[in-house]
């Protein structure tokens, strides 16, 4: 059971009824409180609540509620809870007057206890396409999200990974102290590094296995890993500065650089939010303008990051700057009708051009809605163009707005694989990157028709979520058991 807040007993008499509360009397047990309301203005507190998608109702009786107060009030936070007489949180009911004294009816508030699932559903699809883009030649690539939008899986799973950091760490900031969140965060810091490194060996001994057993370094070229086995030491010394980047293993150095950032960002959110924004859209903005900025990496002096930091920082931190506010009440202004529409038709927009794009590679008759050539300045992934940007922004927005955080759709059994795999996001990411090698081997091996193409691409899915199953199964079991598990419901931290 969870209770309400006194701000929202507040917010009923101060914007629905002019004196709701006309009993205010000692509940079921010591430590708790029934407050009585008029049938009318329950009514009308419930419609709000459900119009704004916030809150659920329930039914309980009298007896389940004397059985298990006592388990309610002990399980409940204290900044979460009504706080009455002597600092001590209390279990809240409401009823109705009128009504049968044997039902009373509890407010629960989703968002303190339930996981936002459009987070993990989103990112597992991200993950899901990223697999099948980065197998070359495949038939299913062209129906990714690549082929729907201007931006692809790799800017949805950036923003997500932004907004969640931006949550978990700026609640922790927030009751533990800087310090702690900060220990926090550089912990995951080196579990992502550690998981970098180890994926960057497999993927070199697969590089060098295959060099060996087809005698030729063809593979090797093709995926960016022939300066290893030319010379392994120096190489070895780059992957560990995060320097040397293969193909496929160049997100997660990205990932790292802008979390060991979050700390002083989020701190700057709480003193300065405004300031700390117009900066990093500003360092964005001259990323646009001179391509020169950038991180080098090896080998060779013009070679440098695929993924800018300095540019894909604007979209991780104003991702983390949502999912702050988001533990904080939100962004008003996100909610402006005028907004909605706006983001609505460039997305349409984006989808209209980018789909014709994507027609018109299938059957070249079929005339394009905008010409690529016009409109590519804009469309630079390395240094996130506007397009890009602007794009995934849009679309975010709109999800926010339509898909309510636990929709039914979410929790069925069609989408529970995505949620999954969503919610273990970092191993199902490193399995997903050797997969799809493996899967281009495979391909460029045996025959590489369609049926292959759509036999690769299942079987990888179908392993993605296994593991993810696998590791669903195992944190129940420690749960179970009693052992500490890092997996959070929303704001309390994320695996993956």
């Amino acid at each position: 059971m969870q209770c309400v807040r006194s701000s929202e007993l507040k917010l009923i008499g101060t914007h629905l009824s002019p004196k709701p509360v006309i009993e205010r009397k000692c509940g079921v047990k010591r430590g708790s409180v029934r407050y009585h309301f008029s049938r009318t203005s329950i009514s009308r507190y419930f419609r709000y609540l459900k119009e704004n998608g916030r809150y659920f109702m329930k039914t309980v009786t009298a007896r389940d509620l004397q059985k298990n107060v006592k388990e309610w009030v002990g399980g409940l936070r204290q900044d979460q809870t009504l706080v009455t007489g002597q600092g001590k949180p209390a279990a809240v009911s409401v009823a109705i007057e009128g009504s049968d004294s044997r039902e009373l009816m509890s407010i629960a508030s989703p968002p303190a206890t339930a996981r936002d699932l459009r987070l993990d559903f989103f990112r597992g699809l991200a993950l899901f396409c990223i697999f099948i883009d980065h197998i070359p030649n495949n038939i299913l690539a062209k129906f990714t999200l690549q082929s729907l939008m201007f931006a692809d899986a790799a800017e949805v799973f950036i923003l997500i990974s932004g907004y969640t950091a931006g949550m978990v760490y700026g609640r922790a900031i927030e009751r533990q102290g800087f310090l702690i969140a900060a220990v926090r965060i550089y912990h995951r810091v080196w579990q992502l590094y550690v998981a970098h490194i180890f994926l960057f060996m497999i993927f070199m001994a697969t590089m060098a296995y295959t060099a060996g057993v087809l005698n030729t370094s063809l593979y090797a070229e093709e995926f960016g890993a022939a300066n290893f086995l030319n010379e392994p030491g120096l190489a070895v010394v780059k992957a560990l500065t995060l320097q040397f980047q293969p193909a496929f293993m160049d997100i997660l150095p990205l990932y790292i650089v802008l979390l060991a950032v979050l700390p002083l960002v989020v701190a700057g959110y709480r003193s300065w939010p405004s300031v700390v924004l117009f900066v990093s859209m500003s360092v964005w903005l001259a990323v646009q303008i001179d391509k020169r900025i950038a991180l080098p990496a090896y080998p060779g002096p013009d070679q440098v990051w695929f993924f800018n930091p300095f540019a894909w920082q604007a979209l991780f931190f104003l991702g983390a700057w949502c999912g702050w506010r988001a533990s904080r009440g939100g962004v008003s202004w996100l909610n402006c009708r005028w907004l909605f529409y706006l983001a609505a038709g460039f997305s349409l927009a984006g989808f209209l051009i980018r789909f014709s794009w994507t027609l018109h590679e299938f059957y070249d008759p079929i005339p394009v809605s905008a010409s690529g050539e016009l409109l590519w300045p804009f469309l630079s992934k390395g240094d996130l163009g506007f397009l890009r940007f602007a794009n995934v922004l849009a679309l975010a927005l709109l999800v926010s707005r339509v898909i309510h955080p636990q929709a039914w759709f979410l929790a069925s059994r069609a989408a529970r694989p995505l949620v999954i795999s969503g919610r273990n996001s970092l191993h199902i990411f490193c399995l997903g990157i050797l997969l799809s090698v493996l899967g281009q081997l495979v391909l460029n091996e045996f025959f590489g028709g369609i049926l292959m193409q759509l036999a690769v691409s299942a079987a990888g899915i179908a392993i993605m979520i296994g593991v993810g199953v696998f590791m669903e199964w195992f944190d129940a079991a420690q749960r179970t058991s009693g052992s500490p598990v890092g997996a959070p419901v929303a704001g309390k931290g994320a695996r993956g």
